[in-house]
């Protein structure tokens, strides 16, 4: 008799782990969805980032909970280098998350985000002689993706 106890104390335990992890993943998963804009760190000041275009979250399949895409793009010299990635939520700590850049040029960029704030999202390029960069979402986006 107590070992069924027990048991069932167990099950039941497990189970309610798993349903706030589950509830807590998917929280954070929509709070990344949205419009975000590139912001230089300039000492104290938040600058807008030259050439950047918008950055675009959305998820990439409704039953996956700690992956998102993103895309946006960049005006450099050469025209418009168009990039899209992939992030991953960090399942243990979802307040980080790793971005893992593909440009249409072939190139690849790795970068860790950080969520700073509910509305600022603080990111570094894995590549030194990169600079950190923040991301400050866009208030009053009409998003059929977002909450």
């Amino acid at each position: 008799m107590t070992i069924n106890y027990w048991d069932t104390a167990l099950r039941g335990l497990s189970i309610a782990i798993m349903m706030t992890l589950f509830v807590r993943q998917l929280w954070w998963r929509q709070f990344l969805i949205d419009g975000w804009e590139a912001l230089n760190i300039r000492g104290e000041e938040l600058v807008p980032m030259e050439g950047a275009s918008l950055t675009f979250i959305n998820a990439m399949r409704p039953w996956s909970l700690s992956t998102l895409r993103a895309g946006a793009y960049d005006i450099v010299p050469d025209g418009t280098r168009v990039h899209n990635s992939r992030i991953e939520i960090d399942r243990f700590n979802p307040r980080r998350a790793t971005r893992v850049l593909v440009y249409n040029n072939g190139q690849i960029s790795r970068r860790q985000i950080e969520i700073i704030d509910r509305d600022h999202l603080l990111v570094t390029p894995a590549a030194p002689g990169n600079h950190q960069h923040m991301l400050r979402r866009m208030k009053g986006l009409l998003m059929l993706t977002s909450r």
